[in-house]
């Protein structure tokens, strides 16, 4: 089950929604709350696949079992273990089949090869970094023992569960304990209207994209001749369709836990209007970019030994996003252009001018995309390698015919492109929209914030329209960072 599909948006949600009203109106406890919850996420889950479902509850009794432990003899050896369970538990789901492709059957026997190919457990890579980053809290003291079921919903709440925000059970939990929920009417109505500007970016302009960028990508690893122009149209279609979808799911995931009275943190920031890589991952999935800040940088050395540091935490976060050289490759080249940019900024000092930083970052991570995408080293080389034949752009740029901007093998594709780059770098972002209608629904002249309120319900009603009407017309589509 997905957020954007009918069974989630006409069935599961709507009872959710119904359950929490009854704690709204004193007909439940906050405790029967949080239970009913968390059963809800566990059949959220158990809906894409339940077979892993035991997988997720043995991860979270386990963690919870170790934090007890290292709650009450806080020895290091209980946090290693646990640390040592987790990174285990990720490494056989996600890394062992390209552990035995790379080292060519020295560990694995080729007929053994076969039993190594498994599905990759929805959300494991969260939830794993989640109940890491918790345990490390635990034993650093920063955060006391929970109680279970707490713990359990920390871990399980479905609108984080698969595809983040990564949350800290610091941020989550005293939210639960404080009068929960505090419910107001503005809440909601922005939690709503993040919901569906989350849906409109995935549903309207990332699935869109899918085919289209998958096309490029097919052609290269099938070792067709690739002309100058496709590597951009493949960086740039992917770099659109990977922000509209994961900003599309962080957008829902914060809509939906505000509908549901708890904020989660925010996880975008306008990353494509970043002035330099550094920028860049202060506003690009930014709970990641604080978990490896926090539990991988900093304990490798941090800024006394910043270069080897950075290369290390972005060759390590390239590899948590997958198991491949691809994935090492662009983590690799953001690991030297973080090094550059912090040697130019201690060394040289000139900050470069907006006009030129920002499109020289924008190139940068557009292309980098390329073998983030690639399902091989070699598919991701040879788009790359393509950035050197010569541009084929005027027999398909041509002016605007029948309703696209331009026509052509790509022209589809070269159009949502353009959409979607208008948006991004010359609107402002979800967040700040729904900043400034929760401030006028806000009001202190009730006049206008009824009006204001009037205007959000709208807009959401016409959004939810056009979602609706898009799933009916095209099949359902999981989001990106499912795959990670």
């Amino acid at each position: 089950m997905v957020f954007s599909s009918y069974p989630f948006l006409l069935l599961f949600l709507p009872l959710v929604l119904a359950f929490f009203a009854l704690q709204v109106q004193g007909q439940i406890s906050s405790a029967l709350l949080m239970r009913g919850l968390v059963v809800a996420s566990l059949v959220f889950y158990a809906a894409w696949n339940w077979h892993y479902l035991p997988l997720l509850l043995g991860s979270v009794s386990i963690n919870y079992a170790l934090g007890r432990r290292l709650s009450t003899s806080h020895r290091r050896s209980w946090l290693v273990l646990g640390i040592v369970f987790n990174l285990g538990l990720l490494g056989w789901f996600k890394y062992r089949l390209f552990i035995a492709e790379t080292l060519h059957g020295l560990l694995v026997p080729e007929w053994a090869a076969p039993s190594l190919q498994v599905v990759l457990p929805l959300g494991i890579s969260f939830f794993t970094f989640q109940q890491i980053a918790w345990l490390v809290d635990l034993w650093r003291r920063q955060v006391a023992l929970p109680q279970f079921t707490e713990y359990v919903f920390f871990v399980t709440f479905f609108p984080q569960l698969i595809a983040g925000p990564i949350v800290h059970s610091r941020e989550l939990l005293p939210q639960v304990r404080d009068n929960w929920p505090a419910w107001r009417v503005s809440t909601f109505a922005a939690g709503l209207a993040l919901m569906c500007l989350g849906l409109a970016k995935k549903v309207l302009i990332a699935d869109p994209l899918d085919a289209p960028v998958g096309e490029l990508y097919a052609l290269a690893g099938g070792g067709a001749p690739i002309a100058g122009e496709t590597p951009w149209l493949a960086g740039f279609g992917f770099g659109v369709q990977l922000y509209f979808d994961f900003s599309g799911y962080a957008d829902m995931a914060i809509g939906l836990g505000l509908m549901l009275g708890l904020r989660l943190p925010i996880n975008f920031a306008s990353p494509y209007k970043s002035r330099s890589p550094i920028d860049f991952w202060r506003r690009w999935h930014i709970t990641l970019s604080h978990f490896l800040r926090d539990y991988l940088y900093i304990p490798l050395g941090g800024r006394e030994r910043r270069y080897l540091s950075l290369m290390l935490t972005m060759l390590l976060g390239g590899l948590w996003h997958g198991a491949g050289w691809q994935f090492l490759l662009w983590g690799g080249l953001h690991g030297v252009a973080l090094c550059l940019a912090h040697g130019w900024s201690r060394r040289v000092g000139w900050r470069w001018p907006s006009w030129l930083a920002v499109p020289l970052t924008l190139c940068f991570v557009m292309l980098a995309w390329i073998p983030f995408r690639a399902d091989s080293i070699d598919t991701a080389m040879s788009l790359i390698l393509a950035l050197n034949e010569p541009w084929q752009w005027f027999p398909w740029l041509q002016w605007p015919h029948q309703g696209w901007p331009i026509t052509g093998p790509h022209a589809r594709l070269a159009s949502l492109i353009m959409l979607g780059m208008g948006i991004a770098l010359l609107l402002p972002n979800s967040q700040q929209w729904v900043a400034r209608w929760r401030a006028a629904m806000e009001h202190d002249n009730p006049l206008l914030a009824r009006r204001a309120l009037r205007w959000v319900g709208v807009l959401c009603g016409v959004l939810l329209f056009m979602v609706l009407k898009q799933l009916y017309a095209q099949p359902e589509q999981a989001f990106l960072y499912f795959e990670f």
